[in-house]
């Protein structure tokens, strides 16, 4: 039997169902709501309530910075309290250290600097035809009387002239070789003919006892000799028949040069030079010894160098200068260290000029030098900058700083030396010294033999104030 009467009373029956549950379900919603507390309202701020809000946050991180800057610099001066008190510690404990060290070998030199200008006795040298001038003489170069120094060719006749001297050069260098090989060959020839002989008298020998084996060897070694006295005599005259050809040729080109190619001989032996200037022999009749600062200006002229260059009819091309001695005016603001008749060293700055020279006069100004040494590394040049050594000494170099008990003309002073770790003072004659350091002797001039001297890798004390004699230093 069904549940329901019909159909109407299940669908009735299953609203009731739903609305019951809807109400049970609004029951324990209420009840929910009733014990629990409300949701908070949003609070809408004003505007001035938020920008003093943002300013209060901008004042605590202003105050947290500056706090953190303040320890940081409490820490920075902290440290730089702490350092300089270590420094001091550190300090104190090396200055009273004893400071030692080896003595060794040096050199000091007194120099002065300043610009040095050649003065020199000169002779011109001029064109006899316009063209272009081509050296056979190297700069510097010492020649001698009726020498040709250079030749002027005509335009375009280069190439033949430079072709001319190098055959003369390969003529000259076969002529020397011939020489020497026949004066080779002809010694070989004479040991072989020597040999020839004695061969031919063993052959004679032979030929009469009938010894035919020995025969043959020595006819051998016979035939052998002869080829060889040949290949020398045949060498002989290869060496004269390519020689002929270079002289053959030689012709040929001066031919093509006649007329073109004109010689420049000088009249004076010395040493050539090709720059040329407007100062050539201003100082030939002048008092060189006198020379003042202000007549050294007129040798700052333009030098031209007229090797292998257009010429003109009777322009100064080259100069040349008799003898071997100049002088050399220095012109510095330190001439208190100049003294004439001392020997001093003139060294250029670029390495290129060096010479010992002695000094002759010593002016207001300048300090006059005569020298007889490397007059071809300067003789193309006016002035140069130079170093002058005044003094140069070498030997024991120590610092100035060790030396103590100084006599009253400053030549002698005591060094304190440690021997068997006991110190011992040793009087020495200062011989050079500069603003540091000295170049002393092994002990004074009144020292007799038996007293011990300072010699090489000896231990001496820097800071001698901080010993005394006898002190034991380990």
């Amino acid at each position: 039997m069904p549940l329901y009467k019909s159909q109407d009373d299940r669908k009735k029956k299953s609203k009731n169902v739903i609305h019951e549950a809807n109400d049970e379900l609004e029951i324990a919603v209420s009840k929910t709501a009733l014990f629990s507390e409300p949701a908070p309202a949003r609070v809408h701020k004003k505007p001035d309530e938020v920008e003093r809000s943002q300013k209060r946050k901008r004042y605590i991180r202003k105050r947290r910075k500056n706090k953190l800057a303040g320890f940081a610099v409490t820490m920075i001066f902290t440290a730089v309290i702490l350092l300089v008190l270590v420094v001091n510690i550190t300090q104190g404990k090396l200055d009273n250290r004893i400071r030692t060290n080896y003595v060794k070998h040096g050199v000091i030199e007194k120099k002065v600097s300043g610009i040095a200008y050649f003065l020199r006795e000169e002779i011109k040298i001029t064109a006899s035809h316009s063209g272009r001038l081509v050296p056979v003489v190297s700069e510097g170069e010492k020649v001698g009387v009726g020498q040709v120094i250079a030749y002027i060719v005509s335009e375009g006749m280069e190439e033949y002239l430079n072709e001319l001297r190098k055959i003369e050069q390969r003529i000259s260098t076969a002529q020397n070789s011939k020489g020497e090989s026949e004066a080779l060959i002809s010694e070989d020839v004479s040991v072989i003919d020597e040999e020839i002989e004695r061969i031919r008298n063993e052959i004679a020998i032979c030929s009469m006892k009938g010894n035919m084996y020995s025969f043959l060897n020595l006819k051998r070694e016979l035939d052998s000799l002869f080829e060889m006295r040949n290949e020398l005599t045949m060498n002989a005259e290869s060496k004269d028949a390519y020689i002929q050809s270079l002289q053959q040729k030689r012709v040929e080109l001066q031919n093509l040069l006649n007329g073109k190619m004109h010689k420049i001989t000088t009249a004076n032996a010395g040493v050539v030079s090709f720059h040329v200037d407007e100062a050539i022999g201003l100082f030939d009749t002048m008092d060189i010894k006198g020379v003042c600062q202000s007549e050294l200006a007129i040798l700052d002229t333009k030098i031209s160098n007229t090797a292998n260059k257009n010429v003109s009819y009777g322009e100064v091309v080259a100069r040349i200068t008799p003898g071997v001695s100049y002088y050399i005016a220095i012109d510095t603001d330190k001439l208190d260290g100049f003294e004439e008749g001392e020997t001093v060293t003139v060294k250029a700055r670029d390495r290129k000029y060096e010479t010992n020279a002695k000094i002759v006069s010593v002016n207001e100004d300048v300090a006059i030098l005569e020298t007889s040494s490397a007059l071809a590394s300067c003789v193309s040049k006016r002035s140069v900058e130079v170093d002058v050594i005044l003094q140069h000494q070498e030997g024991m170099k120590v610092p100035l700083r060790c030396l103590s008990d100084w006599d009253e003309a400053k030549v002698t002073a005591r060094i304190a030396l440690v021997r068997a770790n006991f110190v011992e003072y040793v009087y020495v004659n200062v011989l050079a010294r500069n603003d540091e350091y000295a170049i002393i002797s092994s002990k004074t001039k009144f020292d007799d033999d038996a007293t011990q001297g300072v010699k090489y890798n000896d231990i001496f004390v820097v800071n001698h104030e901080k010993v005394k004699e006898g002190e034991v230093v380990k």
